[in-house]
């Protein structure tokens, strides 16, 4: 049995690596559990730097599940393809939907294979993945949590998840929306440069309008 859901790979141990730097209790396998239900944007508690994090696993298991079935097939595959581990798991990952986009298992869109870590992207997100799938708006992914603390090495072995990925891509960052006066940021980064402020005090922080100066929210969760 795999990982039943993001929440819970994204705490699967995968102990120390050479390039993994990360010092004890320093990695995401050493955090807390990821409880169900926990909001998907949420306050890290600093008040001398406060952020809002969007929560990896949580979005993840927002717009993808984990097929068992398909996770099972393409570890088997890889055992057969690669016996004396002689491949990177980004590699197989890659080998194996050539594969099954050349047997007509899997559907490729017009724009063709997509590979990325989200680390590479402008994001909010407090834990990073990498994925490989047959386009931005396939419905299956091939992807691994980075479990480490160095994003160079503490990466989960891969699971199938079907859905849409289109979903992830689109919500990565917090999105502050006044709901009284209709002003809104395309995300908190740049927000913050148009005025858009933190309030934070020990127990939580909420985020001012620029223009009527009253709490607003975020999107696609209130803060």
């Amino acid at each position: 049995m795999y990982a039943e859901n993001f929440r819970e790979l994204a705490r699967v141990n995968t102990g120390t690596h050479m390039l993994d730097s990360g010092g004890i209790y320093g990695r995401h396998w050493q955090r807390p559990g990821i409880a169900s239900g926990q909001p998907l944007e949420y306050w890290d508690g600093s008040e001398s730097y406060p952020m809002l994090m969007v929560s990896t696993a949580q979005l993840l298991d927002e717009h993808l599940e984990i097929d068992q079935a398909a996770t099972r097939h393409f570890r088997l595959w890889a055992a057969i393809a690669d016996p004396k581990d002689n491949h990177s798991w980004l590699e197989l990952m890659g080998a194996y939907l050539d594969r099954m986009i050349a047997t007509g298992r899997w559907d490729s869109d017009s724009d063709g294979t997509f590979t990325d870590n989200s680390y590479n992207w402008e994001t909010d997100l407090d834990q990073d993945f990498q994925f490989t799938a047959p386009g931005l708006y396939g419905d299956k992914v091939l992807v691994q949590m980075h479990n480490g603390a160095d994003v160079r090495g503490g990466y989960t072995a891969p699971v199938v998840a079907a859905g849409e990925l289109e979903g992830v891509i689109c919500d990565y960052n917090v999105r502050p929306f006044c709901q009284h006066c209709g002003r809104d940021a395309e995300n908190m980064y740049y927000g913050e440069r148009d005025g858009w402020k933190l309030r934070v005090n020990r127990q939580s922080c909420s985020v001012i309008c620029p223009d009527c100066k009253r709490v607003a929210r975020c999107y696609p969760r209130s803060v």
